[in-house]
């Protein structure tokens, strides 16, 4: 996930993961920086999937970084599309 060269600027913590096909299902986010680049990533794993996502800041044309509340609802909207219920 990070590169021996990069850092946690925004260690990965805990966010409520509101998976309603899982209550047990899991949500972390935080905030990498490697050289110049900062870039938010969120983590998801239940009892059937298990992902991960990056937000660089150019991939919606924003030079901001997304924000740790705003990567974790982009990330459940993201698992919600995705995963398809038993």
């Amino acid at each position: 996930m990070q590169s021996p060269r990069g850092k946690w600027t925004v260690p990965l913590t805990d966010n409520d993961a509101q998976d309603p096909h899982d209550p047990q299902g899991r949500l972390k986010c935080g905030v990498s920086t490697e050289a110049l680049l900062v870039v938010s990533i969120c983590l998801w794993a239940d009892h059937y999937t298990a992902g991960s996502v990056a937000f660089p800041p150019w991939a919606e044309g924003n030079p901001a970084t997304l924000d740790q509340a705003g990567a974790a609802d982009r990330t459940r909207r993201i698992r919600d599309a995705m995963t398809v219920p038993k």
